[in-house]
């Protein structure tokens, strides 16, 4: 619930992108653990905000690029929670759970990825206004979805 700040942004910025104000780097990732007792395994499904990747230009911290940044991060916790809906359906007792997993996994990311292109192009990286309110209902809608909770946040502070 907790929306990201320009203090959120502390990696490098990259010299290359001389296009770009700022950057958000942000992943789906899951765990999982098989219990020595027998007990049915734990998925663990978490969306990560890198804080030493993600950057800003120091003359773009001005809210609407934030507002477009935040839309980023907010798409990368839609599909951690479709990823998270996805994997609770599993049959965790297969012999193939480890391949289904990976199957599920990225064809959950293949997805975000390919709605993230799209918010970019849409919205001109920000720039379009009209675009840009359009894709926050969505997200905003999408968010607020019934049966939508268990948001997992983690801001890390170093690369993986």
């Amino acid at each position: 619930s907790r929306k990201l700040s320009w203090d959120d942004f502390k990696g490098p910025v990259n010299a290359t992108s001389s296009e770009s104000a700022a950057a958000t780097h942000c992943g789906i990732g899951f765990k999982t653990n098989r219990p020595v007792t027998g007990g049915k395994p734990e998925i663990v499904v978490y969306n990560t905000f890198y804080v030493n990747k993600s950057w800003v230009r120091d003359d773009a911290k001005i809210p609407e690029i934030l507002y477009h940044e935040q839309g980023h991060f907010d798409l990368c916790e839609i599909y951690t929670r479709k990823l998270r809906q996805s994997l609770a359906s599993v049959d965790m007792a297969g012999k193939d759970v480890k391949q289904v997993l990976e199957h599920i996994y990225f064809d959950v990311e293949n997805e975000y990825e390919t709605r993230q292109q799209a918010y970019e192009q849409e919205t001109t990286h920000g720039t379009n206004f009209p675009q840009q309110k359009r894709w926050h209902d969505v997200i905003a809608r999408e968010l607020n979805a019934p049966g939508e909770t268990g948001n997992a946040l983690s801001l890390a502070t170093t690369a993986h």
